[in-house]
Formats: structure tokens, sequence, C-alpha cells
């Protein structure tokens, strides 16, 4: 990438790379759609007819009625998570947790989706709440309902990627974008509704982009295998379990900037010249909206209050259950919080070099201006010496006599260039010996 001058792994570099390895008669595995700025590729001779992918625009599912945006699921404590009917939704199940899960809520009607959730929510939702479940919020935030035994959340997953999405027409950044997956949560004793909204595409502190989104398969994998494996009980314990699922996405998300940072770091060294303000400008403002999205997040006292938490009737203590766990997305984001502080610092340093070198490269440009006017005075100031002095005893073009001394301009214009040249000479000297002593 550095020996073609590619700053960016985007969509575009990709394919960029991609059609210059076909037209070689090579392909990569993996897949350059597929892989990040530090991984490894092998390069093999394409075999047969066969072409690399094209990395072009998937296409998107266009969904229609509630029953294909919505899944309900039901945990009973100590078993399996299971996938039942909406049909289902009026039979009481004792002891279960029933959870709600809406993949896409643009195309939601908030009074259909009142109507088919409220008898399996025990008739506990409010239009209010719905309508407030499928806007989406501009931050995450922590709402009461009632005495705050049914709470609403706004919480994301967050990703890292290479993308030229927003990027100027002369800007040399290096950093990606971050893609944010809001999620809604409205958590009451027994019951949990999560909806997805569309992902926000933010480069640096702009929003460049709107796209839809679809919840990861592996989250609710994930959450079915270790519900079982706790001694988890209430919808509370449920919302916790997968939140702390999108919680791991938060370290490698903001060790991305770090690693945004080190590109531009080894850059700045591999070029002398190159001064490169973007790369910084960019992922310290990523690392604002960062911070701006995990405060609401981070409530204060939850350690020793587990009611003060995100959602109510988390059961467990610290060392097992729905605490616990809280307790381990709590230490996420708090170590996010700090990590983010610390690349503040980090920042700091390579704002420090970045200066360092400006204003190097600007005296160095002072220095050589300075040095060619002292050059080129000198050149000119022996030779209009020895003029002055000679010129008013020499013949000069045009002057007629019989005792003209013709030599003598000849001679003069022979010690003009001469002693200009040796000007010239040693002040060159002088300034390469300068060099190789400092």
């Amino acid at each position: 990438m550095s020996e073609f001058t590619i700053d960016r792994l985007s969509d575009d570099a990709r394919r960029r790379m991609t059609s210059a390895l076909a037209e070689a008669g090579l392909t990569a595995d993996p897949s350059l759609d597929s892989v990040e700025r530090r991984d490894t590729v092998v390069l093999s001779w394409i075999s047969g007819d066969a072409a690399p992918r094209s990395g072009g625009p998937t296409d998107v599912t266009q969904r229609g009625s509630l029953t294909d945006v919505l899944t309900v699921r039901t945990a009973m404590p100590g078993q399996p998570v299971q996938t039942v009917d909406l049909e289902g939704l009026h039979v009481p199940i004792d002891g279960a947790v029933r959870w709600f899960n809406v993949d896409d809520t643009s195309q939601v009607d908030a009074a259909e989706l009142l109507d088919a959730l409220n008898p399996g929510c025990r008739g506990q939702l409010t239009r209010e709440m719905v309508d407030d479940l499928l806007s989406p919020d501009p931050r995450p935030k922590v709402e009461l309902w009632g005495s705050g035994s049914i709470r609403g959340v706004a919480a994301f997953r967050v990703t890292a990627a290479e993308s030229d999405l927003g990027v100027g027409e002369n800007s040399r950044s290096m950093a990606g974008v971050l893609v944010f997956e809001p999620v809604e949560f409205l958590v009451g004793g027994d019951w949990l509704i999560t909806c997805w909204h569309d992902a926000e595409v933010y480069r640096g502190a702009d929003r460049v982009a709107e796209r839809p989104t679809a919840p990861p398969l592996t989250l609710f994998a994930a959450v079915e295998r270790r519900w079982p494996a706790h001694p988890l009980s209430s919808a509370g314990d449920l919302a916790v379990l997968v939140l702390s699922e999108l919680a791991l996405r938060y370290a490698p998300t903001y060790r991305q900037l770090y690693a945004w940072e080190e590109e531009w770091e080894l850059d700045f060294f591999r070029r002398d010249e190159r001064c490169d303000h973007d790369t910084l400008r960019d992922a310290q403002a990523s690392a604002a909206i960062l911070r701006d999205w995990f405060t609401p997040l981070n409530p204060p006292g939850m350690r020793h209050d587990v009611e003060r938490a995100w959602f109510p009737g988390v059961t467990g203590t610290p060392e097992a259950g729905g605490y616990q766990i809280a307790l381990r997305v709590d230490d996420r984001i708090d170590s996010a919080l700090k990590s983010l502080r610390d690349f503040n610092q980090t920042l700091r340093s390579a704002y420090d070099l970045l200066q360092v070198r400006e204003d190097v490269l600007d005296r160095h440009r002072d220095e050589r201006f300075q040095r060619n006017i002292a050059v080129g005075g000198s050149a000119i100031l022996i030779p209009t010496l020895v003029a002055g002095i000679m010129g008013v005893n020499t013949w000069v073009p045009g002057e007629a006599g019989p005792t003209s001394s013709h030599w003598a301009f000849a001679a003069l214009l022979v010690l003009v260039v001469l002693s200009g040249v040796a000007a010239w000479a040693v002040l060159r000297w002088l300034r390469l010996r300068d060099d190789q002593n400092s």
C-alpha cells in the first residue's frame, strides 16, 4: 500500500488492487474484500477461467410485514433459549422471560407493534413507550417509566472500518470511519424488547452516511449459549447479557484508533517531507465521538447498588449471575473511557512531533533562501569590485584610437568570470564542510 501511495484500505482501493492482481493473473487468499490493513494474504495464479470477486454492492432485501422483522424467544432459567411463534403470546409461561427482537424499525407501525406485543408484556406497554422505542436517539440514554420498574435504554454496537466515505478531495487521512448500530431496549419484569435502528457512519465528528443494519446472528447464538451457563432468571439479566455482547466490540474499536495513529507515525518517519494533519484530526474527532457515546452508559454507583444499573430486576451477586455480568460490562465501558483519555495523550505527542517537523522544514526553507541570497551576492560582489577598479583604465567597445589597449578589456572579462567562479566554489566548499560536520 505504501509503494502505491494507498493511504486507506477503502472499498475503492480493494477493487483497484483486486483488478490489478486479476490483470496480472493472480488472486488473493483470503479475498481483499474481507482483509484488514495488517492481515497477510497469499497470492496464487488464477486457475482456469476463475476471476476474483468484484467487491460490488450487496443486495438489500426489502422487509415486509411485522412478522418479517419480529422474532420471539423465551428463556427459562437454566434452560436453552427457545424461538417461539408469535401466535403463542396470549399463553402465559410461568417463570419464563419473553424476548421480542425487531430487526428493522424503519417499516414498523407503532400501533401494530403495541397490539402485537402487549399481550406478551402483561399489558404494561403504552403508546408512548413504543414511540420512544421506535425513534432513534442521537446518543445512548436510560429512560425510567413509571416507578422505574420498566426502563428504556438506548445502547449501541460499534465497529471501526477502513472506508473513503466522507473523505475530502485533498485529504490524505489514513483514518477510517466508525459505524454505530443503535439498539433500543425496553425491559419489564419478565419481558424484554430490543429494536435495531439504521447504522450511522461517522468520519471524525461528521455523520457521513446512514444505512440499514441487521443484528449479527453471532450475537443471538452467544446469548443462547451463555444464558443456561449462568444463574440468570430475569429480563434484566437477559438484557445485561445482550448488552455484554454489544460491549465486546468496544475494545477492538478504540484499539483501531491506536492502529490509525501508529500508521500515521510509521508514515511520518518513513517520509521526511510529509506533514499529515488529516489523520490526526480524524482520529481525535473519532475518539471524541466514541466518548460521547460511551459516557451515558456509565452509571455512577452501580458497583454498590445493582438497582442503579441500566436495567431493572438484575439478579445475582458481584461474584455470580446478572450482577456479575453487569459489572463486567461496566468494566469494559470504564476501560474504554480510560483508553480514550490515554489516546488523547498519544495524540498530543503526535501533534508535538508534527509541530517540530513543520518548524524544521520552515527553518530549512529559510536557510536555503538566505544561503542562495548569500551565494548570489558573493558571486556578484567580487566581479563588481574588479570592474570598479579597472573600469576607468581600460578600453570599452565603441572607443577608438591608435593607443587603445584592447587586451585589457579581454583580461577584465576573464578576471571577472574567474573571480566569480572562485567565489562560488569557495562558498560551496565551506557549505559542504559545514553540512558534514553538523
